[in-house]
C-alpha cells in the first residue's frame, strides 16, 4: 500500500500532484534569483478533499521503498499510529512541524494529515531546510 492510500488519495491525484510540485519546485527556483533566501522544498496545494494545504515529496527512502511508521509523538518511543509502505516520491498531506528525535541530522518531525494523525521524521520527507518549513507549516 502506497502513501497515498494510507492518506485516502487516488493515484490520478497523485500524478497530477507530482506534475504540480515539480513545477512548484522550478517557480521557486526561478523566483528565488531574486530573492535573498530562496525556497529549497517541493510544496505542492494539496486540493480539494485533502484537509491539508500543502504535499510534499516522500524522499530520501532507503532503497527507494520501505515500510514506514506513523507516531502518536515525535519520537520513535512513542506508540506507532499505523505502518504502511512508502516510496520515494509518493504525496505526502502536511499539517503542521514539531521537533522531535534526530533523524539523520534533522530533529524536525511532520504531523502528517488525510485519513489519520501521526508524526513522520521530516528527513524522509522533501520540505528543504528547516526555514521552508517555517514558512510554510505552523508549529503543532
Amino acid at each position: 500500500m502506497g502513501v497515498f492510500a494510507l492518506f485516502g488519495m487516488n493515484r490520478r491525484f497523485v500524478k497530477v500532484a507530482a506534475v504540480l510540485a515539480g513545477a512548484t519546485l522550478a517557480t521557486g527556483l526561478l523566483s528565488g534569483v531574486a530573492s535573498a533566501a530562496p525556497l529549497t522544498g517541493a510544496y505542492v496545494h494539496c486540493g480539494a478533499g485533502i484537509s491539508a494545504e500543502w504535499c510534499s515529496t516522500a524522499t530520501s527512502i532507503p532503497g527507494g521503498t520501505a515500510t514506514m511508521s506513523e507516531y502518536s509523538c515525535a519520537s520513535y518511543s512513542c506508540s506507532t499510529v499505523l505502518t504502511g509502505t512508502i516510496s520515494n516520491g509518493d504525496i505526502v498531506p502536511l499539517h503542521c512541524y514539531t521537533y522531535g528525535d534526530s533523524v539523520g541530522g534533522d530533529n524536525i518531525w511532520i504531523l502528517a494529515d488525510g485519513n489519520l494523525d501521526g508524526y513522520f521524521p521530516d528527513y524522509y520527507i522533501n520540505t528543504g531546510s528547516p526555514a521552508d518549513v517555517k514558512a510554510h507549516l505552523y508549529h503543532c
